[in-house]
């Protein structure tokens, strides 16, 4: 009621879905998500595209909360996607020579970390 009355507007989440855990064991195990970013109309109005991002909460049982201030102009470039491995790709049967020919093929320069998303990038 409060937040209405003052007229205030959630600003959109992104990151982890739950921003606080119980940090306990079995059944009594709880996550929520409880903390939140509120903005007025005219915060809103100045940085309409502005995000509330939750991190992972460290040394606490609450996420921290980082407000990004985005306005309306150029668009943001779009974060490269992680790669997440798909079990449905055993399946399919070109499944382990895609694989083989690309741990195979050299994984340029630099870290091993970064010869390593040449890798599964080729995949």
């Amino acid at each position: 009621m409060a937040v209405n009355y003052c007229g205030l507007i959630d600003i959109h989440a992104q990151g982890l879905r739950f921003t606080w855990s119980s940090n306990r064991g079995g059944k009594a195990f709880i996550k929520e998500r409880i903390d939140k970013a509120f903005a007025n109309k005219e915060w809103n109005d100045l940085f309409n595209n502005g995000l509330c991002i939750a991190l992972a909460a460290i040394k606490s049982d609450h996420s921290s909360l980082v407000i990004e201030k985005h306005t309306k102009g150029p668009k943001r470039k779009k974060r490269e996607s992680c790669f997440r491995y798909e079990v449905a790709w055993e399946m399919r049967e070109d499944y382990l020579k895609t694989v083989t020919e690309a741990w195979r093929k050299d994984g340029g320069g630099g870290t091993k970390a970064n010869q390593l998303r040449q890798k599964l990038g080729a995949c």
